[in-house]
């Protein structure tokens, strides 16, 4: 994969929809020598009830415009195109996305795998759901390559709800493999080769990925290079590859090395730069 540029995500919680903070944040990461920013849409509130919010997204655009940033756009964690009670809304927020993505000039789109299947304890309904994301993937590919936009998938880790339902479920790595495919690098290559649009590939997460074999026990380095070929984007960050536990806190968890703390790449184990 060539390297077009190197970057950060904004600061949701410090932008939290205000233009005169993303100008800040924007001025204080062009200082920092960042070529790249990926945007969020939790930070920016351009999205209400589904529908782009024509409003705040000229407001943002004028703002991107001044600077010399390459632009990618990180849609909602929670956006889930398979398994939602609502699919109609999701498709909806994914294509305001596209739309804000078309007017911002950002050229990658990030989603968040949605083969998380733990409350579905039948094998029809989670082929079912994977499906029915992979056909709204493959329309929404299309829609994006009209504006020049790539879209990915990302790999995920486990969040502190499902390790406690792995735990008291005694799951086995194969139970965990089938209710959360999405925590493996496979399914979700497997998925990107059947839609085969020229605009979609893959979002490594070497920080997630390191997280999420403490309980796959998959190994991080070679499922890497089995799927290096589809990966088109990257976040790199860094982790002890301990998973959090329910009892702490976010400032405890940093304490005892828990966590997807997004340290800096290579400062502590998840992906040597060396190899």
């Amino acid at each position: 994969m060539k390297v077009k540029g190197i970057g950060i995500d904004i600061n949701d919680n410090r932008v939290n929809g205000d233009i005169d903070a993303l100008k800040a944040e924007l001025d204080y990461l062009q200082d920092c020598g960042f070529d790249t920013i990926e945007l969020t849409t939790s930070g920016l509130f351009f999205i209400l009830n589904g529908k782009l919010n024509w409003k705040q997204t000229r407001s943002i655009c004028k703002v991107l415009s001044k600077y010399k940033f390459n632009y990618t756009l990180h849609l909602p964690d929670v956006l889930n195109l398979g398994n939602s009670p609502n699919p109609d809304i999701e498709k909806e927020i994914f294509s305001s996305c596209i739309a804000f993505g078309a007017e911002a000039g950002a050229e990658v789109l990030v989603y968040h795998s949605g083969q998380v299947f733990y409350e579905l304890h039948s094998q029809q309904k989670r082929e079912d759901c994977l499906n029915r994301e992979t056909d709204a993937l493959a329309k929404l590919a299309e829609k994006s390559e009209k504006f020049g936009i790539l879209l990915t998938i990302e790999n995920l880790n486990p969040e502190p709800e499902e390790l406690k339902y792995i735990t008291e479920k005694g799951l086995s790595k194969e139970d965990i493999r089938l209710l959360h495919p999405a925590m493996y690098l496979d399914p979700i290559a497997e998925q990107v080769e059947q839609i085969d649009a020229p605009n979609l590939g893959m979002t490594l997460d070497p920080g997630h990925l390191n997280l999420a074999i403490e309980v796959t026990g998959e190994q991080l380095l070679a499922s890497i290079e089995k799927q290096a070929h589809l990966v088109k984007h990257l976040h790199l960050n860094d982790n002890f590859g301990r998973n959090p536990n329910p009892r702490y806190s976010r400032m405890e968890e940093l304490l005892y090395g828990m966590a997807d703390c997004h340290l800096p790449p290579g400062r502590v184990q998840c992906l040597s730069l060396k190899s």
